[in-house]
């Protein structure tokens, strides 16, 4: 059982696609930090209430191996904007690799001059995509964290691999999430995308895998731990939808998950037309919207003095956008609000108490300021007793793949799915 997982060590990747990546969480963060709001008292998050225990290091180190591992399990979250992968040597349960990537792949424009992109690739993913993205066309495979083009996402599944099994020597098992109540056409998509890179499959559903990835083994004998995956409802804000999943000590039926397709991707959306409503002459980019968002998100009271930077007529601007990200983010503080109240209500009775003590958010949504806060206040609203919102933490990118890693050395032999080539 994950009692007897064997404590991990997480390593930097040497890979330039991936080790460029583990910095722009940091960054955004240390961006807002630096604003001055005047701010309800904080729900603390996961992680700052279990200081005391050993927690996932910032920046990985490299481990030293003197084989190459022959099998190798991978926990993979495929997300909509971004992808984790966290990988172990299964003979030893060690812990050889793990980074995040940016789901995009790019390909060469037609009459690129030779040397003009690093290596002369056929196809580039990742950060390596992004910063050549005036010489490729950009495609992004997922959306609304399904498949929706299966070429592309199978280009990036192999390149990826290139990185996880660079020899191709290894046979690779892995357990890769999905959104709750995806479709077994989503599923069947995600299948095809993966066929001859990994030799057996486990999909699980994203907010359980988060549970699981946040669950501190070290503390399950703590008579005042409250196990995740016994007693807890998961909130997995992503890029393409929401996910909440009840979770109560088993694998989690289609009744104990819900989800809606308004997430990170539709906040930009939303951002961007309340923009262009109040500022018809200002035409910001969609990566400026989205990197404005992700540095003054926040819901509850409306904050001022959020200025955007745009070129007008080629002339720097500054824009007070703070009632505007204000009123993005609110539509999905009532959407979880709800879905919620539905979950809980259909908890077990003798598990409600705990369950109300351990409501997570995770995901990129999570980091939405004063979001656990206000979904606690609306919470007690309604008369639940206690309620306690808790947000993931800064590390929640790598907690589904962490979760999947978790899963894929519990499972049994008949929970796995052969890929056929």
């Amino acid at each position: 059982n994950s009692e007897e997982m064997p404590r991990t060590r997480a390593w930097e990747e040497e890979e330039e696609v991936v080790s460029e990546k583990k910095t722009t969480t940091k960054s955004a963060k240390a961006a807002k930090s630096k604003r001055e709001t005047t701010k309800a008292p904080q729900v603390r998050s996961v992680e700052e209430e279990e200081e005391e225990t050993e927690a996932t290091p910032a920046a990985p180190t490299p481990p030293a191996q003197s084989s190459v591992p022959s099998e190798l399990m991978v926990g993979f979250d495929f997300g909509t904007n971004t992808s984790c992968y966290v990988v172990s040597d299964m003979a030893t349960g060690e812990e050889v690799g793990a980074g995040l990537v940016p789901t995009v792949v790019g390909y060469p424009k037609k009459g690129i001059i030779g040397g003009v992109l690093p290596d002369d690739r056929r196809v580039y993913i990742g950060e390596l995509a992004l910063k050549n993205r005036m010489y490729l066309d950009l495609v992004y495979p997922m959306q609304d964290g399904v498949v929706t083009d299966h070429a592309s996402s199978n280009d990036f599944m192999c390149e990826l691999m290139k990185i996880i099994n660079p020899d191709g020597s290894a046979s690779v098992k892995a357990v890769i999430g999905m959104p709750a109540n995806s479709t077994t056409t989503d599923n069947e998509a995600i299948r095809d995308s993966i066929r001859g890179n990994f030799k057996q499959v486990l999909l699980a559903p994203e907010p359980f895998l988060s549970a699981m990835g946040l669950r501190d083994d070290s503390r399950l004998a703590d008579p005042t731990y409250i196990d995740p995956i016994k007693s807890s409802l998961f909130v997995d804000i992503g890029a393409g939808t929401t996910d909440l999943c009840l979770v109560q000590g088993y694998y989690p039926t289609a009744e104990d998950q819900s989800s809606f397709p308004f997430a990170g991707d539709a906040i930009d959306s939303t951002f961007g037309e309340l923009v262009k409503q109040q500022y018809p002459e200002a035409a910001p980019t969609k990566i400026v919207l989205r990197e404005t968002k992700e540095k003054f998100s926040h819901v509850g009271p409306s904050q001022t003095g959020l200025e955007m930077k745009v070129l007008i007529k080629g002339k720097p601007r500054s824009l007070e956008v703070g009632p505007l990200v204000n009123a993005a983010c609110l539509p999905i503080l009532d959407q979880i609000t709800t879905s919620c109240m539905d979950l809980i209500g259909a908890a077990a009775p003798e598990l409600i108490g705990d369950v109300l003590q351990n409501i997570i958010i995770t995901g990129g949504g999570s980091q939405i300021e004063l979001l656990a806060e206000e979904l606690q206040k609306r919470l007690e609203m309604e008369g639940y007793e206690n309620p306690c919102v808790k947000s993931a933490g800064a590390e929640y990118k790598y907690h589904v793949a962490r979760g999947a890693w978790k899963i894929g050395y519990t499972a049994k032999d008949e929970q796995w799915q052969s890929v056929i080539v």
